[in-house]
């Protein structure tokens, strides 16, 4: 009995021996994978909350793994709705900031929780908008890489914008307003309707509109419209003293002008360089360099040193997507990136203090604003961006500061077609998860499919999206025709039809993502399925 006693306890020290054994060749980065399939896959919160705290306490050294655990960590307790999700995101943003894609994970995650409180304590208190909607259903439609069709003044009192007749000025109500410059049905005169022309501009002192006027040459009445001649002018508020400013720009709309910071005239961009010129029209400062059709600008810097552009990047191939944000000094010099990263980066525009640079991004779901601190003195741009608006069912254009505060002021797109969850046992309590249309649900209910819509390359396309509100997942840069699409049984393919050159194919596509493989295709001249 005695000797049976003794292999037990052997069988058993050796089995503690292998355990231990096997824990200890289990690498930081095995347990962190073990760790996210639990949070991810399993739903296994709790679980993968305990290997991220062990990951912590023993495989602090190993950063890189280490601050990724504390992401994990931090999103396993905002789906728990335990409050401790703040506080692993902020520990992880002030102690592991050489972990940079990380921290900027986090920044986001936690301003977005913030928002959410804000946004829920604003709701409680029925606060209504500062500003409310004061331009036309009619106004031409922006292009997130064109120019802004309207102004605030500086008093935020007035908005001056382009209708379908000309320029107009409202009070922020929307309800009193008066058009300034009106539309000439002759083409051989200024006209300020056509998409690139307009762009109305408020001085500093609020006595003068400056706009962007274009015509057709006399000598060519049959011309394309990117023949059209250009040039600046200026108007009262009121709608007089108007005048023609400058002698005729390039045939090519400019890049976009601004005015000095004293009102004392304005800075152009032209396809060889930028030019200022006083309000006599004449040419007072040049800044020499070649600047492509995308490249905007968009004003100096309260204390004058500094030029905010935004330009396309990546090379004529490129999306008109990738855009990137940079500033020049004001007398000429090297330019000081303000943005570099992949997707669309722009209409930037200053604080009251010159020590902010807000933008429009699409590096979250859609495009909202962001900002980033900026040195004047210095010329340098903080390593930190923070989001400042979290719409996910809508776009934002052209902010714009209004006043001290800092107020905002901006165009949102929003479309009616938006894709929602819901709890079947509440389905008025819902969450938008982004715009398009056709959404389908996945067999295990974790992903939802679906068209996206707008006017922006990257809009277009088929989507995968988390059900518990993740990022979007562009799976098709091409959108179905008549917008089409279904999931199999098994939820691991999506098949559509897309037109091509000529015809229109059914294509399959699996849900994770890669190259679409073509099925049969249908040459036709007007396709219909």
């Amino acid at each position: 009995m005695k000797k049976y006693k003794t292999i037990i306890g052997i069988v058993a020290l050796f089995l503690v021996t292998v355990i231990a054994f096997a824990n200890a060749q289990t690498s930081p980065e095995e347990l962190l994978e073990s760790g996210v399939y639990k949070a991810e896959v399993k739903g296994e919160l709790q679980e993968a909350i305990n290997i991220f705290e062990q990951i912590l306490a023993k495989h602090s050294g190993n950063r890189p793994v280490a601050a990724q655990a504390l992401l994990h960590l931090g999103s396993s307790y905002e789906k728990l709705g335990n409050l401790k999700a703040e506080e692993t995101y902020q520990r992880l943003i002030n102690e592991f900031g050489d972990q940079q894609i990380a921290v900027s994970e986090a920044r986001i995650r936690l301003q977005k929780i913030r928002y959410d409180e804000l946004a829920n304590e604003v709701q409680s208190k029925d606060a209504e908008p500062s500003y409310q909607l004061a331009l036309d259903d009619d106004v031409p439609s922006a292009h997130p890489l064109r120019e802004k069709q309207f102004d605030l003044s500086p008093d935020g009192k007035r908005i001056v914008y382009q209708g379908k007749e000309g320029l107009y000025v409202s009070d922020n109500s929307g309800t009193l307003r008066h058009r300034i410059v009106a539309h000439n049905p002759d083409f051989n005169q200024w006209q300020v309707i056509w998409p690139h022309v307009g762009q109305p501009r408020w001085s500093l002192d609020g006595k003068w509109i400056a706009y962007l006027t274009g015509k057709r040459p006399p000598s060519k009445p049959d011309e394309d419209p990117k023949e059209y001649v250009h040039a600046l002018a200026l108007v009262r508020p009121d709608g007089k003293q108007g005048r023609v400013l400058t002698p005729i720009l390039d045939r090519q709309p400019t890049g976009g002008f601004c005015w000095l910071p004293d009102g004392s005239g304005l800075t152009y961009l032209t396809r060889e360089g930028v030019r200022t010129i006083n309000l006599d029209g004449k040419l007072i400062r040049s800044i020499e360099g070649k600047h492509n059709h995308f490249t905007k600008i968009w004003g100096y810097s309260p204390d004058g040193r500094w030029l905010l552009f935004h330009k396309k990047t990546g090379g004529r191939d490129a999306s008109n997507s990738e855009t990137d944000i940079y500033v020049i000094p004001a007398e000429g010099g090297e330019s000081v990136w303000v943005t570099q990263s992949v997707g669309r980066n722009g209409h930037p525009t200053w604080s009251a203090d010159g020590g902010t640079i807000y933008f429009i991004s699409g590096r979250s779901k859609n495009l909202n604003i962001w900002k980033v601190s900026f040195d004047s003195q210095s010329g340098k741009v903080a390593d930190d961006f923070e989001q400042v608006t979290f719409y996910s069912d809508a776009r934002i254009m052209f902010p714009i500061t209004a006043g001290s505060e800092n107020r905002i002021l901006f165009a949102l797109d929003k479309k009616m077609n938006t894709i929602h969850v819901a709890d079947v046992a509440d389905p008025k309590t819902y969450a938008t998860l982004a715009r398009g249309i056709n959404p389908a649900l996945s067999p295990d209910g974790k992903f939802i499919y679906y068209v996206g819509e707008g006017s922006a390359d990257e809009d277009q396309g088929i989507f995968a999206v988390a059900s518990d509100n993740g990022i979007p997942r562009r799976l098709t840069k091409v959108k179905p025709a008549s917008a089409q699409k279904d999931l199999s049984p098994d939820g691991r393919t999506l098949a559509y039809f897309s037109d091509f050159e000529g015809g229109r194919g059914l294509y399959v596509l699996s849900v994770e993502g890669g190259e679409p493989r073509l099925l049969m295709k249908n040459e036709c001249s007007n396709c219909c399925v």
